[in-house]
């Protein structure tokens, strides 16, 4: 995404054997800067790049001489930044500093937004700013910053000396602190400006569609429909977690629509809770909690058991008996669906503590994960059994 990442992967594509050169270690705005190459095939093309922290200045295709050589000449702009450059065909770099000049310091440039502080992922930064000189509006003037992406971005001027300009941080840009850089040019004039903001994650935002309702009755289904977005832009890729009462559920996509479904059992009479947790492959994560209060477990009861009743009517000691053993049973299921939950939540901090908070390794993660399914697998083969058993 930043420049340092784009020379890192040109990196991987030029010939070990060629050098890159420039013709001094610093200049001033206004000079040019001679780069040339050698070591190249003949009609080789050269990937060149040429950036100042994360702004990318330029990226130009150079096809080498006979000889196996190139020379590119950049002339260095009031509207490039002061500081640190690196120039990269991707197998060699130099490095140089670039400083301002009085001619290119000229005008003032006083930020009104953003103001220095922490951002999150995906939040929209609005670039405003009052360009001056001597206590006088500047108009008429290009003015420049560069995105989170590197990209050199024009302000638009809103009048009375003000320009601005807008754009999101990306959802994957590094967590730390930025310089946002303003640069101005106006006749053989210009000015620079920075501001410093910190990067934090972002909270995915979970819109939930279904349900609409709190209270169902046992055996009525319950549809569950969402979608996850960052500052409410759809989001493409995220993995989702549902749950009910620590019961994963399948889900399934459609659009940007997520859907899972559940079906309450009579055991589940009560306040079931069901939890949505959603994360991005950057470390972004949401959740959304809601209560859910199960009811009508006798009457869904009687209805598929109405066989039973009249049973009861012939025999009311044989159905006493059955109820017993029926109600040992249910018990027994529930303290080991309780214990079953314990894993559960036992597994949700382990994959929390390993993908989100970061504090175990993976060698650690895989064993605990691993004894964690073991048993929940020998817990469900006792319940599956108990529920086979006849009564």
């Amino acid at each position: 995404m930043k420049g340092k990442a784009l020379i890192f992967v040109l990196l991987m594509f030029s010939p070990a054997f060629a050098m890159l050169a420039v013709d001094k270690n610093s200049y001033n705005k206004g000079d040019a800067v001679l780069i040339s190459g050698s070591g190249y095939s003949p009609g080789q093309v050269v990937n060149l790049i040429m950036g100042a922290d994360y702004m990318i200045l330029f990226s130009k295709r150079i096809v080498a001489d006979s000889n196996g050589s190139f020379t590119y000449l950049y002339n260095l702009s009031f509207l490039d930044p002061e500081g640190a450059y690196m120039v990269s065909d991707g197998a060699s770099s130099m490095n140089f500093t670039v400083f301002p000049t009085r001619n290119s310091s000229y005008y003032l440039v006083t930020f009104l937004s953003p103001s220095p502080r922490t951002y999150e992922r995906t939040e929209t930064l609005n670039i405003r700013v009052n360009i001056s000189s001597a206590g006088e509006v500047v108009t008429n003037a290009t003015v420049q910053t560069f995105d989170l992406k590197g990209k050199r971005v024009s302000l638009t001027e809103e009048g009375n000396g003000v320009y601005n300009c807008t754009f999101q941080i990306p959802a994957d840009a590094p967590l730390k602190q930025e310089n946002i850089v303003v640069l101005v040019k106006k006749y053989n004039l210009g000015g620079e400006r920075k501001v410093a903001i910190s990067i934090a994650k972002t909270t995915l935002n979970i819109d939930l569609i279904e349900p609409k309702l709190s209270k169902y009755d046992v055996g009525a289904k319950v549809l569950i429909k969402f979608t996850a977005k960052y500052s409410n832009k759809s989001v493409a890729d995220v993995s989702v977690n549902v749950s009910v009462n620590n019961n994963f559920l399948n889900v399934s996509k459609k659009g940007d629509t997520y859907i899972a479904e559940y079906l309450p059992l009579i055991s589940d009479e009560g306040i079931l809770n069901l939890e949505i947790y959603v994360f991005d492959k950057y470390g972004n994560y949401g959740t959304h909690t809601m209560k859910l209060t199960i009811g009508g477990a006798f009457a869904y009861w009687l209805r598929i058991n109405s066989w039973w009743i009249v049973a009861l009517l012939v025999s009311g000691l044989v159905i006493f008996i059955i109820a017993q053993r029926k109600l040992s049973k249910a018990t027994t299921i529930n303290k080991l669906r309780k214990k079953r939950n314990n894993l559960i939540n036992k597994k949700k901090d382990v994959q929390r503590e390993y993908y989100v908070n970061k504090t175990i390794d993976k060698k650690i993660y895989d064993k605990l994960f691993t004894d964690i399914n073991d048993q929940l697998v020998r817990l469900d083969e006792k319940m599956h059994e108990l529920k086979k058993r006849r009564l």
